[in-house]
């Protein structure tokens, strides 16, 4: 979306969430999103593929102009989770 298709969106009755995880699954016509706080359900929305491969689109370009701008690459929750469990295993082997 370039800058001259944007709507301003006012905040007048639009529901506002957070989340810190999220669950994907595939129908046949659709992709739906689970939105989970602190790993519990909290929003479910469902979008047609062509809106899911837009957002992933817009999505990456906002992460990649942050990670630009600010010389700092944004972890995924995966790379998260494989570091804070191998530094896990690494401190059980020390303590063997």
């Amino acid at each position: 979306m370039t800058d001259e298709e944007r709507v301003p969106i006012t905040a007048v009755n639009v529901p506002h969430f957070y989340f810190n995880g999220f669950q994907l699954s595939l129908g046949s016509s659709d992709v739906t999103c689970i939105l989970m706080i602190n790993n519990e359900p909290s929003v479910s929305m469902s979008m047609s593929y062509t809106t899911a491969k837009s957002l992933q689109e817009s999505l990456s370009q906002l992460v990649e102009t942050l990670e630009s701008v600010t010389g700092h690459t944004i972890m995924t929750s995966k790379v998260v989770g494989d570091r804070m469990k191998a530094n896990l295993e690494k401190k059980q082997a020390e303590n063997g």
